[in-house]
């Protein structure tokens, strides 16, 4: 089969396609037929050797996909050949992908297969980060950073169908994009200082990470919760104040990703695709992805019946 690959780490460059070897379902595992994959910044992190995982050369990136089911592994009974599915898995940017049962889902109809695969990442980060690390509920003050990016944008609108008031920091091309998406309030970090511009924070989702993580101390109320998705950072500052704040790294939950699949289909979670290309020209997505500032997504299709419109 055909795939993307990497021999070294390094930049965008290192990446080519290549035929590699087509994977073999194990136990509780399903072969897909590659639709659609999104591109991640832990993608980008993964190539740039930013973890101390070691990776087997030549490695195939992608953490996230959609496709049909070509072939299911034993003990495998709730997918059957050709149902159209979503998920994570590794090495996904390749024309077939083994992925395990319990982080596979069955796509959302309403959207075209390509696209259901840049939703699992951001969006289970997104859920995970408001419900199962917060517990948001209704009425609460929520202020997410980058909130026009992939995970922002899926954060915006869970975090507004719960029933919080949602304030975004972006960028002043990005303000009308949030408040579609629901924002109540958008604030725009090039020219104001958020930490004079908000307060009784309940909840800060910090999609950036850095030095400016622990200026949300200023904003946030006794007992409220930072979650930071990008490495581990000292939380020492906010134990002292009597607020928490946690790093927390998605893991695949199947139950959650019908959830967003239902969500999709109730119209209640826009999907949100900035760019797109065939399997071939991933290597300028992943240029794109390493210039930052991408609002939504950025889809890469696998199979080539699916054209880039």
């Amino acid at each position: 089969m055909k795939a993307i690959v990497y021999e070294q780490h390094g930049e965008p460059d290192q990446l080519h396609l290549a035929e590699v070897q087509k994977p073999k379902p194990a136990r509780d595992e399903v072969l897909v037929k590659v639709a659609g994959v999104g591109l991640n910044p832990v993608d980008l992190k993964i190539l740039k050797g930013f973890f101390s995982t070691q990776l087997q050369f030549p490695f195939i990136p992608g953490s996230e996909f959609s496709g049909t089911v070509e072939e299911v592994g034993e003990g495998v009974n709730d997918f059957a050949v050709g149902d159209a599915v979503f998920g994570l898995a590794k090495n996904t940017l390749a024309e077939y992908v083994c992925a395990g049962v319990e982080s596979t889902a069955k796509a959302p109809a309403s959207l075209d297969l390509p696209t259901a695969g840049v939703v699992p990442v951001a969006a289970m980060t997104a859920w995970q980060d408001l419900h199962d690390q917060a517990g948001i509920k209704a009425g609460d003050r929520v202020l997410i950073h980058a909130a026009a990016g992939g995970v922002g944008t899926f954060a915006v609108q869970i975090a507004k169908e719960t029933g919080a008031y949602v304030i975004g920091t972006a960028g002043p091309e990005n303000h009308h994009y949030l408040e579609r998406l629901g924002a109540d309030e958008v604030i725009d970090y090039r020219s104001v200082k958020f930490e004079d511009a908000v307060s009784d924070i309940d909840i800060v989702l910090d999609l950036i990470g850095g030095d400016g993580t622990v200026k949300n101390l200023k904003v946030m109320k006794k007992g409220a919760i930072l979650i930071g998705v990008n490495g581990p950072f000292d939380t020492a500052p906010f134990e002292n104040e009597g607020k928490r704040a946690i790093f927390w790294s998605m893991k695949p939950n199947r139950r959650q990703l019908d959830h967003i699949r239902d969500m999709i289909e109730d119209v209640k979670l826009n999907v949100v695709v900035s760019d797109q290309a065939h399997l071939d020209r991933t290597r300028e997505g992943f240029e794109v992805l390493a210039k930052g500032h991408v609002k939504g997504k950025l889809l890469v299709i696998v199979d080539p019946i699916f054209s880039p419109s």
